[in-house]
């Protein structure tokens, strides 16, 4: 009951645009807080991100811009939403993002290190590197940390 009101609570606040949780069916569930729409999602699906996870996918996709086209999920201002909200509700009861202009602040200034949003403008992080052959797509939500091995000797 108390996952359900914060579940309300947490949609109605300024400064927050998306929540995703997981249902008991281990189903997850993302919420558009401007509207009423939600897409839910699953993995092992017929539908491939661009970050080579499958998912099955039911509702409104347009809730984290993700265009289905044939077996592909293409993205759109949310980079790797899937896999990050999936590996996030898994640690969680809840995952908010926040509007952009908005953090959720950890007592630093805004802008340093505080927690953001799924959208690009937060998601994005520049890669300076010299002397080191890098993978062709660098990302965290991957296991294995590529930047440090496609550059240590």
């Amino acid at each position: 009951m108390a996952a359900a009101r914060l579940w309300q609570g947490l949609g109605a606040t300024t400064g927050i645009d998306l929540l995703a949780r997981r249902g008991g069916d281990g189903a997850m569930t993302v919420r558009d807080t401007r509207g009423s729409r939600e897409l839910v999602v699953r993995p092992d699906g017929p539908l491939r991100d661009p970050w080579g996870h499958r998912w099955h996918q039911s509702g409104d996709p347009a809730v984290l811009d993700l265009a289905p086209d044939g077996s592909r999920l293409r993205e759109g201002r949310f980079p790797a939403a899937l896999p990050r909200l999936w590996t996030g509700t898994a640690h969680a009861d809840m995952v908010a993002s926040a509007t952009p202009g908005w953090e959720f602040t950890s007592g630093t200034p805004l802008g340093l290190g505080n927690h953001g949003s799924l959208h690009a403008c937060d998601s994005w992080t520049p890669v300076l590197a010299t002397g080191c052959a890098l993978p062709t797509r660098l990302t965290l939500v991957d296991p294995g940390c590529q930047i440090v091995t496609a550059c240590l000797p």
